[in-house]
């Protein structure tokens, strides 16, 4: 009884015991709960399709991009909510980060940048669901050779941690 209580209030990564070697962490996975799978933005007629460098041979879709400060932000938003399993034999706390890769081929868009995060606490054995909710405006632009921040059009993708889940979001433009 000594023994369980101590591994389970304050257990080092690794204590001998006797013979045995109990192992103590928290170990966190990440699922997938509900996401956006496509941001529909809506142009009006004075709103102008901006181009954008992209790599030899990668497709280019025939509006590459609009300026982020002709459009109402308020109306574009990508929502993920995912949940946090503590496998481990630990209480924890994690940081969930999020990370947005704009669509492929674009030569001046970052390999992934980082757009929101959030520390939870879980207990050992247990789960918990945390959401977010992104402003495509402010999270999912990107930043031209000329300096005007862009909305890229195309299919991006929101990651969860290192690369742990992947979750793709097409952004489409429509008159």
């Amino acid at each position: 009884m000594y023994i369980e209580n101590f591994r389970r209030n304050f257990c080092p990564s690794e204590i001998p015991v006797g013979k045995s070697c109990f192992s103590c962490s928290a170990n966190f996975t990440y699922n997938l709960v509900s996401s956006t799978k496509s941001l529909h933005v809506k142009l009006n007629k004075f709103q102008h399709c901006r181009d954008l460098n992209y790599i030899e041979g990668s497709y280019k879709p025939p509006c590459p991009s609009i300026l982020i400060d002709d459009l109402k932000c308020d109306d574009h938003t990508v929502k993920v909510e995912v949940e946090v399993q503590n496998v481990g034999n630990m209480d924890g706390s994690d940081v969930v980060m999020v990370y947005w890769t704009a669509p492929s081929g674009i030569s001046e868009a970052p390999i992934k940048q980082l757009v929101a995060f959030k520390r939870i606490f879980v207990a050992a054995g247990g789960s918990k669901k945390v959401g977010f909710e992104l402003n495509a405006c402010k999270n999912l632009g990107i930043d031209d050779f000329r300096g005007y921040n862009l909305l890229p059009s195309g299919g991006g993708n929101m990651v969860i941690g290192d690369d742990l889940v992947s979750i793709p979001v097409q952004i489409l433009f429509e008159r």
